[in-house]
């Protein structure tokens, strides 16, 4: 197996990217090979987890697909899972004197607009280094508990790095939150509402520079993920401003296993115009 969880992907994986990142036509029929395959319900689970973000890509010219079971299955359990996890952490996130940084999926559901189009195992925060020890204390406050901590070692702290370290906290109903310390955060943000809440999205460069880092710094990081990140946060945004970030943050080779992947989906079924412009710019 490949050490990199982005590079790490099969040619089923490539299919069920296409199902989310292809053109119209071309997304549609690779969902429908997928779904036909006998196999189908033993999928992954990393596969299955794409299956809301599958749907919203289709619903624009596909409507057929709101009333397929399994997809329409897999958003509901996802609106409920994440709207819960919402509503758990409102309670503190209201209580930042300013609207806290959300990244990673929850990022990608308030750009898109539509609860429910991710699954999410956590609410991701993004935090600088002089509030990371407050916000984690702010949870704890709160009741939620600390089940783990990870992040650079401390003689490469130094070294550029968007995403650091972070903090895994959980409530007694399961209920997880991701705080992570970072480098950066854009002050252009976009404040959204979330449940009573107001928080804020980084840019969408930010949004995708931050995936590209969490891929790099945390192993288990699912590669299928990090691809529809990057690409979902670009929607607005020319690729070449990514390139100016990524370089800047030292994760050029990550932006390039992202767009070699992109490559392989590219050839297997035509990508979205902005996937297909990211894939071939490097």
């Amino acid at each position: 197996m490949n050490a990199s969880p982005i590079l790490d992907i099969s040619d089923h994986d490539l299919t069920v990217l296409a199902a989310c990142l292809s053109n119209d036509t071309a997304a549609w029929n690779c969902w429908q090979s997928w779904r036909a395959r006998p196999d189908f319900e033993d999928s992954s689970g990393r596969s299955l987890a794409l299956l809301p973000a599958i749907r919203h890509h289709l619903l624009p010219t596909h409507p057929e697909a709101a009333d397929d079971t399994f997809l329409r299955s897999s958003q509901r359990s996802s609106w409920a899972t994440t709207m819960l996890l919402a509503h758990e952490a409102a309670p503190v996130l209201s209580s930042f004197s300013t609207p806290p940084h959300v990244v990673r999926g929850f990022a990608a559901m308030l750009r898109n607009g539509e609860f429910g189009s991710r699954t999410c195992a956590a609410l991701d925060i993004a935090v600088s280094a002089a509030s990371y020890d407050n916000t984690v204390a702010l949870f704890s406050a709160h009741g939620w508990i600390v089940e783990g901590r990870s992040g650079l070692p401390y003689p490469l702290r130094r070294r550029r790095a968007l995403a650091r370290g972070q903090t895994l906290m959980r409530t007694n109903t399961g209920g997880a939150v991701r705080v992570h310390w970072v480098d950066l955060i854009n002050t252009e943000s976009d404040v959204r509402q979330l449940d009573n809440a107001r928080v804020a999205l980084p840019s969408p460069v930010t949004s995708a520079v931050f995936a590209l880092s969490y891929a790099k710094q945390q192993p288990a990081a699912d590669g299928l993920v990090t691809v529809v990140d990057v690409v979902e946060h670009l929607a607005t945004t020319a690729p070449d401003d990514l390139k100016v970030a990524a370089q800047r943050n030292e994760l050029m080779p990550t932006l390039a296993e992202v767009t070699a992947v992109l490559r392989r989906v590219d050839d297997l079924a035509p990508l979205t115009p902005v996937a297909h412009t990211l894939a071939r710019s490097l």
